[in-house]
């Protein structure tokens, strides 16, 4: 990258003086932070001031040429040139004519020339304030490219890759913050680069690495709006592969909060686009078998939680039907949910759990299952009363499959799932809903043990003891 960029501190405007004296120095200053006071007042940037931006430039290449040369840190040419830095920042906030004049000077080339040289050889950081140059530098890249398409393209060709990795992992908390924000104002067009093996996987992981920074969650989320979550989820390990479905989550709950529709039409795309989904599902199917083996060996892998990430992801995705339609008719999604939730509950009455257990029969403290297994169980049913809202073909499909009485067998009282029962009686609500051969099945069901439940009177379903068992038969119509 460094030979990519014109040394432009080997043909300074202002010849080097190393000899030059102190008070020209401190003159310079003066005028200098004159500059940056004016600098800070809209009324000014609306303005060109050439002369000013060029004497600026000058001096900074002047000083900064002598500081790379110099053994020992000189204070009064470390503060020229940061009060330099400074005025050439403010100068082009909301000011696209002095964005275009710093772009026609190439400032961006000495501005990523500065970082190169102050993070990556040149200059030994043993003075403080000389970290304030690669910050400074960082926005000055990142205000000269708002709102600049083609001063955008230019500095993403600059710094992709080497600038931005060396800014994402600088040391220094500030540095990395200004680095992330030039990255995200300057990437538009550019978000599948970081889906690279080579160039562009080292740079997200550093944005995904970094902590508390709101410009990482920005890149994330642009990267998940453009449907890149399946490239990324192919090239990245699993512990950043969270991160990103931790994101997918929270565009789903957004939606969710904001749902913009009228009745079963949409009136917008979703945030997370229906292909990530999609993949979502496929990737679930692939791994389940992955929580059945943490069921059996009660071992947490990175691997396992994925899948019940995934399997989280889907519960939110499916209660959007009207934004995710395709989902919505995944029936071997469907088919995979009701399979590995009976494989569940079949090592539940194989360890005593049995079916309709009352609340004195559920697992000891001694032995309590797992919390996230008890998630599991509640996100299947969940999904499969999501998918089944007024979906002939999955209710149907669940229906052949056996799934309405296993859901039923999960209507008890469980100390380590308390809202279990209340998914069970949303999914065989939906399961019913305009399908009265389902209606048909659980008015035929004799089950044992079961615990009376007002929201089953909500089915149109009366649930009466006889002979010490519990019949659930359809309520009789009042009005006829």
């Amino acid at each position: 990258m460094a030979d990519d960029l014109c040394d432009i501190f080997s043909d300074c405007v202002i010849s080097p003086n190393p000899t030059a004296s102190i008070e020209n120095i401190r003159r310079h200053i003066h005028e200098l932070e004159l500059l940056v006071q004016l600098s800070k007042s809209s009324t000014y940037r609306e303005q060109s001031h050439h002369r000013d931006v060029n004497y600026a430039k000058d001096l900074i290449v002047t000083y900064f040429s002598q500081l790379i040369t110099t053994v020992n840190t000189d204070n009064n040419l470390v503060s020229a040139i940061l009060h330099g830095l400074r005025y050439l920042r403010n100068i082009c906030v909301d000011a696209p004519h002095n964005q275009e004049y710093l772009f026609h000077l190439q400032v961006h080339l000495l501005a990523g020339e500065m970082i190169l040289r102050t993070l990556h050889g040149g200059i030994v950081l043993l003075d403080t304030s000389l970290i304030s140059i690669p910050r400074i530098c960082m926005q000055i890249l990142c205000n000269m490219s708002i709102q600049q398409i083609h001063i955008q393209n230019e500095i993403w060709s600059m710094c992709y890759d080497r600038i931005f990795y060396i800014g994402l992992n600088c040391n220094d908390e500030t540095v990395r913050v200004y680095a992330c924000s030039t990255l995200y104002n300057t990437f538009s067009g550019h978000e599948r680069y970081l889906c690279d093996p080579i160039r562009g996987q080292p740079v997200l992981i550093a944005v995904l690495d970094m902590q508390y920074c709101e410009w990482r969650e920005f890149i994330i989320e642009r990267l998940l709006e453009q449907n890149l979550l399946p490239d990324l989820l192919e090239c990245l390990q699993n512990r950043h592969d969270l991160i990103l479905l931790e994101h997918a989550e929270v565009l789903l709950k957004r939606d969710i909060a904001n749902p913009h529709s009228n009745g079963s039409v949409s009136f917008r795309e979703p945030l997370l686009p229906e292909p990530s989904c999609l993949y979502i599902s496929d990737k679930f199917q692939s791994t389940c078998n992955l929580i059945m083996q943490y069921v059996h060996t009660r071992q947490v892998t990175e691997e396992m939680q994925i899948a019940m990430k995934l399997l989280d992801i889907l519960g939110y995705a499916t209660s959007l039907s009207t934004l995710y339609p395709d989902l919505q008719n995944q029936q071997l999604l469907a088919r995979t949910a009701v399979e590995l939730l009976r494989s569940m509950f079949e090592i539940d009455q194989h360890y005593g759990g049995g079916i309709f257990s009352k609340i004195q029969d559920t697992p000891s403290e001694k032995n309590p299952p797992a919390s996230s297994i008890n998630n599991v169980k509640k996100d299947l049913i969940r999904l499969i009363g999501n998918m089944s809202y007024r979906n002939r073909a999955v209710q149907d499909e669940v229906r052949v499959m056996g799934g309405i009485p296993l859901l039923l067998n999960h209507c008890r009282l469980d100390d380590f799932n308390p809202f279990v029962t209340q998914w069970c009686i949303l999914a065989i609500r939906n399961l019913c809903d305009q399908n009265a051969e389902n209606q048909e099945v659980i008015a035929k069901l004799n089950v044992e043990g079961v615990i009376k439940n007002s929201a089953l009177d909500e089915l149109g379903l009366d649930v009466t003891l006889q002979s010490g068992r519990i019949k659930v038969t359809k309520k009789e119509d009042d009005s006829m």
